[in-house]
């Protein structure tokens, strides 16, 4: 048929080049509103940096993405799936902002059980061709977490995040606590994801990290989105770094913003 695209429904075009679409996303606890009308689309392939103030609602907006919260009003479609959909989450890693292994086994051993609840298995020199480029020693893996430091237990998240090869990796806060060396480390080993083509949409505090490994920063504040674009849209807002600019959309929305989808 010449002209088939004609017939097919241009929503499933949108699903087709869209990793995740979210519609009027709202979410209380009690009298609490957490998220307000967030409305955003973030393709295949793309990296995207979620920034906001203590409480804005990030954590709340990429666990129910995850599936972790799932009495929310709106829509969340993982690859045309909704959220809620086990299937959906089938090729999705996440690493929280409070990753606490359980510190009696080693790195090795929940490696192992983390894959197991994948479907996968420890393919040792795979862990440890990834660990080397995290720079987390291979002898170190094999030592109880209660052993490692707060960086170390951040690598062995990141790096727990990334075996499965799944197609979209969410990560919370996944540079906290971390050094300025390993920083780089992680905004490396987090480039090279970027590079292989998966989805990628994690937060942080730090914007000029964000703006490394992003290619366009979404801002909430008080649950709502009030930003999305490049980074260098948003230098355009004014002050003389990131960060001012950041807190120059912030305070010139108030309570007030809604972001487009």
């Amino acid at each position: 048929m010449k002209n088939w695209k004609h017939h097919i429904p241009s929503y499933v075009w949108l699903i087709s080049i869209m990793s995740i679409i979210i519609k009027s996303l709202s979410k209380s606890y009690g009298k609490t509103r957490a998220l307000a009308q967030i409305n955003l689309h973030i393709r295949e392939g793309e990296s995207v940096g979620l920034v906001g103030l203590n409480g804005a609602g990030k954590t709340t907006l990429l666990k129910t993405i995850v599936g972790l919260i799932v009495n929310f009003e709106g829509e969340v479609l993982i690859n045309g799936l909704s959220a809620r959909d086990r299937q959906a989450r089938a090729g999705t890693s996440f690493l929280p902002e409070d990753f606490s292994p359980p510190l009696y086994l080693t790195g090795y051993d929940f490696i192992s059980y983390m894959l197991r609840l994948c479907g996968g298995s420890l393919n040792q020199s795979e862990v440890d061709e990834l660990a080397d480029m995290l720079e987390l020693q291979v002898h170190v893996l094999a030592q109880p977490l209660r052993t490692y430091s707060k960086g170390m237990r951040q690598k062995l998240g990141l790096l727990t995040a990334m075996l499965p090869d799944r197609e979209i990796i969410i990560l919370d806060e996944p540079l906290s606590g971390l050094d300025p060396g390993a920083r780089v480390i992680v905004k490396d080993a987090l480039g090279a994801l970027r590079k292989k083509g998966k989805t990628l949409f994690f937060s942080s505090h730090i914007l000029t990290d964000l703006e490394e490994i992003a290619d366009r920063l979404v801002i909430i504040h008080e649950g709502m989105g009030i930003f999305d674009g490049s980074p260098e849209e948003l230098r355009s807002r004014g002050g003389r770094s990131l960060e001012e600019a950041f807190l120059q959309v912030v305070r010139s929305n108030g309570t007030s913003a809604a972001m487009a989808g």
